[in-house]
């Protein structure tokens, strides 16, 4: 077997144990199934800001001022599809667990959310009238928004799995007579499985607090979220994540399904944080949200290959390429590039090898310095993925022309890193 064969079956190998990981699995699947309520609430922040606002939306001429009398139709939106982010995902990944342990999906999502609850604070103090007053039996907004997202991950996934081990003991699963419908007999069996998975979360809950002084939610976003967010938020953390995602590509391993489980917390995150600072009439912080992935990092496509498809309309006088080129052309308007991927080939295509890979992270590098030095907007609203090059960057960040240009610069310099491969496959062309 050759070297190279044995790499690919390597890094097949790789890609199934993490694609196949049915906790992975669930993330994805769950960030994948709220993505339209996400969307919604973005639209709606985009909304509020372009029509309500008395600064800079309609509301702020003459004749318009009415407009802010609709805050509140967007706010309701925004807050329920957004600030609930952590409990919808909470249900989807218990329910997605369940469903892959052969367990009620539906029960093993409420399970989740309960378990959830606990391990969080249902009581603040709030000011009124410069006195500290104690409410009671809440959730606060910082356990059910973005801020919580991974303590719901993490909790949702313990405590299905001890359901499931639970329920693998048939001395606590309870038997019903065969004359009770099946639904109720499916409720009961579950019933010890619950009580001792109810509990055993609450005793964690209730001893880690003892020792540490904290709540699990607490503690988990101060010493994972927050800092696993500050590293996705650094240039470095997104360029990793895009090599790695490169080189599965390049082996014929769809890179951007494999390392999404990881890095879309992380952004989604970063961009629930961004909507909801915007809602609240602050400046978005996140340099690198969910919709800088589609913006910078996949222009046309995983490799940035809206610049490959110009480059060939330009360069190349192979008529097999300026072929697969024009069938290319209209997935890529829409961000699907798999056409040109497997059909030039880019995989295990020694020359465009490092174009593949090189182009979206130098495209990354400009989009990053352009966010971070204010010269591109911060992105604050989800567009879907397929959104073309352009409308996308306009619609995700509220209508930043600065961030249009920038992408046209990172179509420009995809172009040129191209061009040099495209003409040395001429070449190669010519010496067959």
């Amino acid at each position: 077997m050759k070297i190279s064969d044995k790499l690919v079956d390597t890094m097949g190998e790789i890609a199934n144990k993490i694609s196949g990981n049915i906790y992975l699995l669930a993330i994805r699947e769950s960030f994948v199934v709220n993505m339209p309520l996400i969307i919604t609430g973005s639209f709606a922040t985009l909304f509020s800001g372009v029509i309500c606002s008395t600064t800079s939306g309609l509301a702020q001429f003459k004749g318009f001022e009415f407009l802010a009398g609709f805050t509140t139709l967007f706010s309701a939106i925004s807050y329920a599809c957004i600030n609930l982010l952590a409990l919808f995902i909470c249900y989807l990944i218990g329910s997605s667990l369940g469903r892959a342990k052969g367990l009620n999906d539906k029960f093993t999502g409420l399970l989740a959310i309960a378990s959830y609850v606990i391990t969080t604070p249902t009581q603040t103090t709030i000011e009124v009238d410069n006195v500290a007053q104690v409410v009671n039996n809440v959730l606060v907004n910082t356990n059910t928004n973005a801020q919580g997202l991974f303590t719901a991950m993490l909790i949702a996934i313990l405590s299905v799995s001890l359901f499931s081990s639970f329920m693998k003991n048939k001395k606590l699963v309870l038997k019903m007579p065969s004359s009770v419908p099946a639904s109720i007999a499916e409720s009961f069996s579950a019933l010890i499985p619950t009580i001792l998975t109810i509990f055993s979360i609450s005793l964690i809950a209730f001893i880690f607090k003892a020792i540490f002084g904290l709540y699990i939610s607490e503690a988990v976003f101060k010493l994972l979220q927050a800092p696993l967010i500050g590293v996705m938020q650094h240039p470095a953390g997104i360029l990793i994540i895009i090599l790695v995602t490169q080189i599965f590509w390049f082996f014929g391993l769809h890179g951007a399904n494999i390392t999404s489980a990881i890095r879309e917390p992380l952004m989604l995150a970063a961009l629930a944080t961004n909507a909801d600072l915007v809602a609240n009439g602050l400046q978005p912080t996140m340099n690198v949200a969910r919709p800088f992935w589609s913006m910078y990092c996949t222009i046309g496509g995983s490799g940035c290959t809206w610049g490959l498809l110009i480059a060939i309309y330009l360069f190349s006088k192979r008529e097999d390429y300026r072929i697969i080129a024009k069938l290319s052309t209209v997935p890529a308007v829409f961000t699907i590039n798999e056409p040109v991927i497997f059909g030039l080939p880019l995989v295990l295509n020694p020359i465009f090898m490092i174009p593949f890979i090189l182009t979206p992270l130098v495209s990354a590098s400009i989009g990053y310095a352009s966010t971070a030095l204010g010269f591109a907007g911060r992105a604050f609203v989800e567009v879907p993925w397929t959104t073309p090059v352009f409308l996308n960057a306009f619609l995700a960040t509220g209508g930043s022309v600065g961030a249009i240009i920038t992408q046209a610069v990172c179509l420009a310099v995809s172009i040129l890193i191209y061009a040099p491969f495209v003409k040395i496959a001429n070449k190669k062309e010519f010496l067959q």
